[in-house]
Formats: structure tokens, sequence, C-alpha cells
């Protein structure tokens, strides 16, 4: 009788049994509880096969590439918005009233990402031109334009540097009341030429950059629209009858 009563209660331990393993490098047991209930044991059966099934490593490998791409996109994210926009400044070595010599020098990382030209610069510019270098110390590009007429009644706000070449539009050593429709032509142009010479260098490639604008009395910082409004108002009436009557005569003759 005590001897079914022992074996009862062994069951009963076994069922919620205490497992005695032995430490690492000692002797004294430990003991760690194990459910040997049949629904345990069925549970844990089935997740070890979940867990080594290919399903199971497939999707757990999709998981990884998941958090490492989800990772990559944050540190590039991070480095994106930690980026300082660089622009090259220009200096004036020239302060004549008649004559100014401006001239940006540096690297070719540095003559890229500008800003659009604010509403006040230089006035009083009659004529103008400008020429880059570009070298690595062996090969070297070149390119110039001018000198070039600015008559104008109705000027934009030109870059001397232009923007897509690395200058700053709220410089106003870098910005002058220039002619419309040669800003959107020649110097265009030229300041297209440049960029693709650029494009053709490293980084840390030299860059000289020289302008020189010319004019009676050259003033710095002047409202470029008050330029054009000047300009107009400085045709006379005889000036205009005489322009008409070019016209006419030329149409009638």
């Amino acid at each position: 009788m005590n001897t079914h009563v022992e074996k009862t209660k062994e069951n009963k331990r076994q069922s919620v049994a205490n497992a005695v393993t032995q430490k690492q490098g000692g002797g004294e047991p430990t003991f760690q509880f194990v459910d040997n209930r049949p629904e345990a044991i069925t549970q844990r059966k089935l997740q070890e096969m979940a867990n080594n099934s290919p399903q199971a490593k497939q999707v757990a490998q999709l998981q990884l590439m998941a958090n490492k791409r989800s990772q990559a996109l944050t540190i590039q994210h991070d480095t994106t918005m930690s980026t300082i926009q660089r622009m090259v400044s220009v200096d004036l070595l020239t302060d004549n009233d008649d004559k100014k010599k401006i001239r940006a020098k540096g690297n070719v990382e540095d003559f890229q990402g500008g800003t659009s030209a604010g509403t006040h610069g230089w006035v009083g510019v009659t004529s103008y031109r400008s020429r880059y270098e570009i070298t690595d110390g062996t090969h070297e590009d070149t390119g110039s334009v001018g000198p070039l007429k600015n008559d104008f009644t109705n000027p934009e706000a030109g870059h001397v540097l232009a923007k897509q070449n690395g200058g700053d539009g709220a410089d106003t050593w870098n910005i002058f009341a220039q002619d419309g429709g040669t800003n959107n032509g020649k110097y265009k142009s030229f300041e297209i030429s440049m960029r693709n010479d650029l494009n053709k260098y490293d980084d840390d490639d030299e860059v000289t950059f020289t302008s020189y604008l010319a004019g009676v009395d050259i003033e710095e910082g002047g409202n470029i629209a008050d330029e054009g409004l000047s300009d107009a108002m400085s045709i006379s009436s005889e000036d205009s009858d005489f322009y008409s009557y070019k016209i006419i005569f030329k149409v009638v003759g």
C-alpha cells in the first residue's frame, strides 16, 4: 500500500519534474523547471519543428535582410540631413569706380550648390567679361566670354559666378544688374560650358574664376529694380521722337 502511494506521488512529481543538471566546471547540482505535461511536450516539439523548417529559416532570413536595409536607410538619411551645403565665395581684388575685379578660387567640389540671385548687387555696369581655369596639375580646361555690352532698360539680377557653379546669390559682390537677353544667352552658354568642364575633374582639382565689371560709376549693393527704372527714366522725349521718326522713315522709305 505504501509502495503504491509512493509511486503515485513520484509520477505526479514527474509531470511537473525538476530536472537535475550539473553546472559546468562544478559538482553542485542546479535545478531547472521542466513542464512534462503532454500538451507542453507537444508544444515544444511543434516549436522545434518550426524553428528547423526551411520555411521558418526563410522567414527569419528575410526578416534579417529587412532589418539590415532599414538600418542602412536610416544611416543614409542621417548622413544626407547632416550634409553641409558648400558654396565658393568671391573676393574683390580691384575696387575702382570704373572697374571691379572679382575672383573665386578653390577646389572643384566648392564650385557647386549655389543659390538664386537676390535683389541687390553691383549697379552701373556697362560691360563685363569672365574667365575660368580648371586644372589637375597636368591637364587644364579654360573658357572665357566677353567683353559683353550691358545695355538694358529692364535688367535682371545676374550672377557673376553662376548658381550652378557655386555662386552665392545673397553675396552682393556676386550679383549685378545684367541685361536679361545676355544673361540668358551668351553668358548662360559660358556658364554651362564651365559646368561641363567642372564635371570632368576630381573634387580636389583646382579652379580659378575671374570676372571684370566696367562702368562709369559702379556702386555696390544697389537695388536691381531701381537700376532698370533709372535707365528707363533717362530716355528723354526727344530720344523717343527721334527713334519713332527713324522707324517711320525706314518703313516708308
